[in-house]
């Protein structure tokens, strides 16, 4: 799957002002990484949010701003080249910046209990970050998150009109190396994977596959619309069922 930024607005500022976002700018050698933080009055816990690979932070915001009424303070941020950040997107410098975010996360505030949220190719990152950096994290939640990219190379051919032999044909050029399935059977921290049945980007069986490679994780299958629309404003009873094991694991 390709980074492909957008800058453009997708919220409007009297929304963004609404949920109280906080730019917060932060240098790394790939560039600056540009951040949102949500605060909340008295924060739990911290969620930093790795969204897909499509649109700026400003698209994708609404998928997480809403877990600031639960008391948990939101740090989001744009890859290099995405939405403010600078440099350019490639696999090296969204790993640079994933690092940069974690490790001002960890110094910025010591004591609070950190969550990993990744969607789509987000999903796929935060799990090489988990692995590669190792930063002090809680639990993680993948949301429509697949587990190869050739699988993913192929599915995405096919649906533009390959035929799927030749499809097949041209999977092996692509590199495994950075597979998430590969790097997910190392996580150890608290995991759920959600993921809708309609999906029509990342096929429901990607998830399905990713979660039985992670030991001890969770599958949590919905019918929601299509691709990363599991914790939309219309599925307010998986967003309570969400917060509910975010604080479980935060009371054990």
């Amino acid at each position: 799957m390709a980074y492909s930024p957008d800058n453009g607005q997708h919220q409007s500022q009297d929304f963004l002002d609404s949920i109280g976002v906080v730019p917060v700018d932060i240098p790394s050698e790939a560039g600056n990484v540009r951040t949102w933080r949500l605060e909340p009055e008295t924060p739990l816990a911290t969620l930093v949010h790795f969204h897909g690979s499509g649109f700026n932070l400003s698209k994708h915001i609404d998928h997480v701003c809403w877990l600031k009424e639960h008391g948990f303070r939101v740090i989001a941020f744009d890859y290099p080249g995405y939405g403010d950040s600078t440099g350019e997107p490639s696999r090296q410098s969204v790993m640079q910046a994933a690092d940069v975010v974690l490790n001002w996360v960890a110094r910025s505030y010591p004591s609070q209990k950190m969550f990993l949220f990744g969607q789509s190719l987000g999903g796929a990152i935060a799990i090489e970050a988990i692995i590669k950096f190792k930063p002090d994290y809680l639990g993680l939640i993948l949301d429509s998150t697949f587990s190869r990219y050739r699988d993913m190379a192929v599915h995405r051919l096919v649906k533009f009109g390959l035929p799927g032999a030749l499809a097949r044909w041209f999977a092996p050029l692509l590199n495994t190396a950075h597979d998430p399935i590969e790097f997910a059977k190392a996580l150890v921290a608290p995991t759920l994977v959600l993921h809708s049945t309609t999906d029509d980007v990342v096929p429901f069986s990607q998830g399905k596959m990713l979660f039985r490679n992670i030991p001890g994780a969770e599958f949590w299958p919905q019918h929601a619309r299509g691709h990363t629309d599991v914790l939309r404003p219309d599925f307010s009873d998986f967003r309570q069922r969400l917060v509910g094991w975010m604080l479980a694991h935060l009371n054990e």
